[in-house]
């Protein structure tokens, strides 16, 4: 069966760095990367038994993205002004850099990165073959001490801890959570983290392929990548190698149709959970939606087309749509409630009721 591609979008919102008791005075900065595994599926399809997935460099959201005034509660005595920016770096997501001199000093540092995950899934087991996928939050942190003969670069700066969380991402329900990671015993110190993730597209084809990064699966060959870049529902439709190949096809746009559906309704469900803790000029108003009725629609409309083309071009027009739908809503969702005290201690309580 062929593989197609599932975008997760994640947003990892960096809130407060707390020095619990640094033995080291310097300069701190707190660097994350999302990192994939190779996961052996239970079809094998082009790449041998091996779940494809590539991680794309993230991306900061400046401030005027956010829709709010980003507070100004970073004292200056812990961020030199010339260094504030955060050193470029491709594929990580690099925090303000703090001047960090005293015990018990706290930052709020207020920088959100957006990051998308590629994998290649199972048409009839999205969901299964995206919750066994091996996903890891990564959060570095990286030190040097106050150079006092010579003025502060980014590149001074090394690597002195690193925590690897394992996320797990059920597409029908998203991810929205608030912990605390704490640092080693030399360096320690916490910063409070924010993640938001949900499935936001289901193409028939590769669109992206990033650049090798040592965080992704290895890559395929040249001609596997040609051969997917190409795919197309009706490609799919036509490869199924069974007498009942409609039925094969309509499963398929079922399982999708629902799978998308369902994590829009989770997005949903989150943002009316959220609307108590936002402030009252970002409260969206969000009407009630019937998602069953919408799937049996789209269910009914592909069952009362004759042919396989028009069937692969439903297909096409249904999931395209509605990605289309999760890429726009988790992009307004994530705009609403990052930067969120009262959310954030909200997510913090339930947090810690589930662990």
């Amino acid at each position: 069966m062929p593989l197609i591609q599932a975008t997760l979008s994640f947003v990892v919102e960096l809130r407060d760095f707390h020095n619990i008791d640094l033995y080291h005075r310097g300069y701190y900065q707190v660097r994350t990367h999302l990192k994939t595994g190779v996961q052996t599926a239970g079809t094998t399809g082009s790449n041998n038994g091996k779940s494809m997935a590539f991680v794309e460099p993230p991306s900061r959201w400046e401030r005027a993205s956010t829709r709010l005034k980003v507070p100004e509660a970073v004292k200056a005595s812990y961020i030199e002004p010339s260094v504030s920016v955060p050193a470029y770096t491709p594929d990580k997501a690099c925090s303000k850099t703090l001047l960090i001199m005293y015990r018990d000093e706290s930052a709020r540092l207020c920088d959100v990165f957006e990051q998308r995950v590629l994998v290649q899934v199972d048409p009839i087991n999205l969901e299964e073959s995206l919750v066994k996928n091996d996903l890891f939050l990564c959060v570095e942190l990286w030190f040097v001490e106050d150079p006092l003969d010579r003025p502060f670069a980014p590149e001074f700066l090394t690597k002195v801890c690193e925590r690897q969380l394992r996320i797990h991402l059920t597409p029908s329900r998203g991810l929205h959570y608030h912990f605390t990671v704490f640092f080693d015993y030399f360096h320690l110190c916490a910063i409070e983290l924010a993640l938001y993730g949900a499935l936001t597209n289901i193409t028939s084809s590769i669109i992206s392929w990033p650049k090798f990064s040592p965080h992704n699966t290895p890559l395929q060959t040249n001609n596997q990548i040609i051969s997917l870049a190409q795919q197309t529902w009706h490609g799919i439709i036509c490869s199924i190698k069974q007498p009942n190949r409609r039925h094969f096809a309509l499963a398929i746009h079922r399982h999708l149709c629902q799978i998308l559906l369902a994590a829009r309704e989770s997005m949903l469900l989150f943002w009316r959970e959220s609307l108590p803790y936002l402030p009252s000029n970002m409260r969206p108003r969000i009407e009630p939606v019937d998602f069953q009725s919408k799937l049996d629609s789209f269910i009914q409309i592909a069952q009362s087309l004759e042919t396989d083309d028009d069937l692969a071009n439903q297909i096409s027009f249904d999931i395209a749509r509605l990605s289309s739908q999760n890429t726009v809503l988790f992009k307004q969702l994530c705009k609403s409630v990052t930067l969120q005290s009262k959310l954030a201690a909200f997510l913090r309580r339930r947090f810690h009721q589930f662990v």
